[in-house]
């Protein structure tokens, strides 16, 4: 279960940085963001998050789905971090170890 909607939570936050890197794309008209590259596979992504959260429902409470979707701002900071250069701070850091720690004592 854990696996799957990890997967989920991964497909659904790439898809957020794909959809965001194609329409911060300025020198092009709407139409070409439309048909970009990022574009297609940022909805790709966006299509594939439900079927594995689906299916990972079908092994699991609704508790732990909800502790297991706070994963999702570890997985933004991260990609942040590796795909937009964002700097990472001490808050951050810590926020996400705590945000681990959570899930792990639910389990």
């Amino acid at each position: 279960m854990a696996d799957l909607f990890l997967i989920a939570m991964a497909f659904f936050n790439a898809a957020g940085l794909l959809l965001i890197k194609a329409s911060a794309q300025s020198n092009c008209s709407f139409w070409q963001k439309f048909r970009s590259r990022r574009f297609i596979f940022g909805l790709l992504c966006m299509m594939q998050s439900p079927l594995y959260l689906a299916l990972a429902a079908n092994g699991t409470t609704l508790s732990r789905m909800n502790a297991f979707s706070s994963l999702s701002y570890v997985f933004i900071m991260l990609a942040t971090w590796l795909f937009l250069r964002e700097k990472l701070d001490i808050r951050k850091i810590v926020g996400s170890v705590f945000i681990v720690i959570g899930i792990l004592v639910l389990k």
